[in-house]
């Protein structure tokens, strides 16, 4: 059976979604503080 126009555009919208929001996930992690932050040890 063919493919209609408008399965194939609903499956590029798809794919650009899971795109940006991928990027968009990235950008949010690569913004967060550590989890575990070490100690800076200082001598006194």
């Amino acid at each position: 059976m063919p493919r209609k126009k408008t399965d194939t555009t609903l499956e590029m919208n798809v794919e650009s979604y899971r795109r940006r929001a991928a990027l968009d996930r990235g950008k949010r992690k690569a913004n967060r503080p550590a989890n575990h932050a070490t100690r800076k040890i200082t001598e006194d």
